[in-house]
């Protein structure tokens, strides 16, 4: 059995749902992240994917290259996140998302 771009689209697809799903129903900020941090991962899985099983781009790596970038653009996304929920950790004492109306610098 071969893995054809549709396995791809299938795995992204599950990936951004399981990602949705986390952020719509967590109440806490760090589990809000972790959630946005796979909804993330999903078009990251299927560029590559794709880049990978068609004939033009697979010799020149592009998929993969624009994997990298789309990742390392994730991580900063993510570590901005974390100080945001490290400072509301800090000013309120809780990361519960529900309590919070408005962050005041």
């Amino acid at each position: 059995m071969t893995i054809g771009s549709g396995h791809y689209a299938v795995l992204a697809g599950l990936l951004f749902c399981i990602g949705l799903a986390g952020v719509t129903t967590r109440r806490n900020a760090p589990a809000q992240l972790a959630a946005l941090g796979v909804m993330f991962l999903a078009p990251v899985i299927a560029v590559v994917g794709f880049s990978q099983t068609e004939g033009v781009l697979k010799a020149a790596n592009t998929g993969v290259a624009i994997g990298l970038i789309v990742f390392l653009s994730l991580f900063a996304q993510l570590a901005v996140g974390g100080g945001v929920v490290a400072l509301l950790a800090r000013r309120r004492h809780s990361v519960d998302l529900d309590s919070v109306e408005r962050l005041e610098a």
